[in-house]
This record gives C-alpha cells, structure tokens and sequence, in this order.
C-alpha cells in the first residue's frame, strides 16, 4: 500500500546556490506503508476540467515527469516497507491555472498496481493585500 502528499508552493532554500532558484515546485512524498518492496515507475499527473470527468476517469491532460526535480532517486525506485522517496516538479502557470479552476491530481504508478497513486493539489487564489492605517 502506498501513502502520497503532495504539497504545493515548495520553494528551494540552502543548499548549493546551483540548486536553488526563485520558481516554485509541487513536491510529492510517497511513502510504502504496506509490508511488500515495490518499484516507482514514474510520476504523473492528471487535469479535470469538471467533476463528472473525474468521476468518469476521463481526464482532459495526462501528463509524465520524466526527471523529477530534487528527487530521492531516479526511476525506476524501489522502495521497502516504510521508506519514502520524494520528488518534484516545476509548478508552472498552466499547472497553477489547472489546480485553482479544475481538479489537478499528481502521483506514482509503481509495480504493485495497475492504477497510478494519485492525489488532488489544491493552490489557492492568492490572498488581496490589505492597506495597513498605521495613524
């Protein structure tokens, strides 16, 4: 069995200043919770522009990352019960438009599964910013 978050709105601190950089990632963190070694195939993703189309699995963009940024290994991965891998990718405009207006999923297929392991990112609108009286 495998557990996944996927965060978005990551940005890179420390580090080597090669790595870092001023964009913003969707980081996804698996983790095998069941008591099986399976192998990460790739990272994906998946765009609905509607919940019927969700509902249906009829998903208007498929996508794969096929290098995963700041990753804890290339794929294929094996992981063992309780270990984790965790990986990124750019969290671009379109990426950013498809999570605020539809039904923006990422996650791993692994050799355990004929389904990929998936889970929604939600980015919200960005907050207006308030005038402060300070008289």
């Amino acid at each position: 069995m495998i557990s996944i978050r996927a965060t978005a709105n990551i940005i890179v601190v420390g580090g080597h200043p090669l790595l870092r950089d001023d964009k913003k990632y969707i980081r996804v963190t698996i983790t095998n919770t069941g008591d099986q070694k399976t192998t990460i195939t790739n990272l994906v993703g998946e765009y609905y522009s509607t919940c019927w189309k969700r509902l249906l699995r009829n998903p208007d963009t498929l996508f794969v990352v096929t290098n995963p940024a700041h990753s804890s290994g290339e794929f294929p991965y094996g992981i063992g019960p309780g270990e984790q891998w965790a990986g990124s990718m750019l969290q671009s405009p379109e990426l950013e438009n498809q999570a605020r207006k539809g039904f923006l999923f990422v996650g791993i297929d692994h050799s355990s599964s004929k389904r990929s392991v998936l889970q929604r990112v939600k980015i919200s609108k960005r907050p207006k910013m308030e005038a402060h009286n300070n008289g």
